[in-house]
């Protein structure tokens, strides 16, 4: 994959719980601290455009693209877990994750 591991910098962070919240299709997300993106958004996203509308699509039948889109989903588990109330608990599930404010 031409991409590097959106888990760069958290391969020493501890594993996140796989608790199901009560709604039984999301997964419990601990506090973290605040995400430097509230403050200002890396390149090339556009903070006027609505930045935390962002959606994983990938190809299942892909060992690549899903290996990647469960790191990009831990990592926004990390970064942001105050986004991901909707994000269902078993991601090879899903043909796509979404989340938004």
């Amino acid at each position: 994959m031409p991409w590097k591991s959106p888990l760069v910098g958290y391969e020493n962070a501890e594993p996140l719980p796989t608790t199901v919240n009560p709604d039984g299709k999301s997964l419990y997300n601990p506090p973290g601290p605040k995400s430097l993106a509230y403050d200002e958004f890396p390149e090339p996203i556009d903070s006027s455009n609505n930045g935390f509308d962002f959606h994983i699509y990938y190809m299942q039948a892909d060992p690549e693209q899903t290996r990647f889109a469960k790191e990009l989903h831990e990592r926004i588990r990390r970064e942001f877990p105050e986004f991901l109330s909707g994000f269902p608990s078993n991601l090879s599930k899903a043909p796509r994750a979404s989340a938004g404010t």
